[in-house]
C-alpha cells in the first residue's frame, strides 16, 4: 500500500508467469478482519470486501512476504465467485485504461504551417492534425497543403484507425477487415503501406513502411511531441535507411 502497488505477478523459478495476486486476492486469504472498508473498484460493482490497508495492519507482514505464500494459482479459486468475476472484469479493463490514459493526452485539432527547402527549391506547406478517439482506439486524420514556388499547390488528406496491439503502447493500424471480420493493417508487399503508430513518453510516432516493385523500402514517421500550446512536429522520410528529407513544425491546438 505504502507504494501504491494494487496487484503484483507470481513467478516460477524460470520467470514464467503462474498468477496474479491482487489486494482482492491477499484479502480472501485472510479471516476474522474486523474493518470492512471497500476499496475503489469494488464500490462501483457494490461488492463488500476488506481493505487491504487493515490487512496489512491485522497480518503485520510485509506485502512481498503475503504474496510469496500464496505463490500458487488457487487465489482466485479461494475467493466468492463475485470476487473471482470481479476480479477478472478488473484485470480485463485495466489494459483498456491504460491505453486511452496515452491517448487521451494528445487528442484535439492542431493547425500549424513551415517552410523547407528540398531539392533546391523552397516550398511552404499548411498542415492540420486530427486525433479523436473511436469506438476501439482512435483515429488520426492529416492534411497537408503544399505551395510550390510557382504557384501550384497539392493536398493531401489521410485518415486511419487504430488499435492496441499486444505490446504496450504501440498500436496496430485498422485498415482492412480480414476474413474473420477483424479490422488488420494493410500488406506492403502488395504495395499498400504498413502503417503502425507509438506512444513514449511526450512522443505520439506514427510510421509508415512502403515497399516498392524493387523491394526498396521507404518509411515515413511524424513525431508528435506535446508542447505548450499544441505540438511539436518532426516529419522524417527514410530510403534504404538514409533520410532523404525532414520537415519541422509546431501545430497549435485549435479544438
Amino acid at each position: 500500500m505504502r507504494n501504491q502497488i494494487s496487484a503484483a505477478s507470481i513467478l516460477d523459478e524460470y520467470g514464467g508467469i503462474l498468477s496474479i495476486a491482487s489486494k482482492v486476492n491477499l484479502v480472501c486469504q485472510i479471516k476474522g478482519v474486523k474493518d470492512r472498508a471497500k476499496s475503489w473498484y469494488l464500490s462501483l460493482f457494490s461488492v463488500s470486501a476488506t481493505s487491504a490497508k487493515s490487512f496489512v495492519q491485522a497480518q503485520g507482514q510485509r506485502l512481498k512476504d503475503r504474496i510469496i505464500a500464496l505463490r500458487s494459482s488457487v487465489l482466485v479459486r479461494n475467493c466468492s465467485p463475485n470476487l473471482r468475476q470481479l476480479s477478472i472484469l478488473v484485470f480485463a479493463l485495466l489494459p483498456a485504461i491504460g491505453f486511452a490514459a496515452d491517448i487521451d493526452r494528445f487528442v484535439g485539432t492542431y493547425q500549424g504551417e513551415a517552410e523547407f527547402v528540398f531539392e533546391g527549391t523552397t516550398d511552404h506547406r499548411d498542415m492540420s492534425t486530427t486525433i479523436a478517439p473511436t469506438d476501439h482506439g482512435f483515429s488520426v486524420t492529416w492534411t497537408s497543403v503544399t505551395h510550390k514556388s510557382d504557384g501550384r499547390s497539392t493536398e493531401k488528406t489521410y485518415t486511419i484507425e487504430f488499435g492496441p496491439s499486444s505490446r504496450s503502447n504501440i498500436y496496430g493500424s485498422e485498415m482492412k477487415i480480414n476474413l474473420f471480420g477483424k479490422a488488420t493493417p494493410l500488406n506492403p508487399l502488395l504495395g499498400d503501406p504498413y502503417v503502425w503508430a507509438r506512444v513514449n513518453g511526450d512522443t505520439f510516432s506514427l510510421f509508415s513502411l512502403f515497399i516498392n516493385e524493387a523491394g526498396d523500402y521507404e518509411v515515413q514517421e511524424y513525431h508528435r511531441s506535446l508542447a505548450e500550446g499544441g505540438l511539436d512536429l518532426v516529419f522524417r522520410r527514410i530510403i534504404h535507411g538514409h533520410p532523404d528529407k525532414e520537415v519541422k513544425a509546431f501545430l497549435k491546438r485549435v479544438e
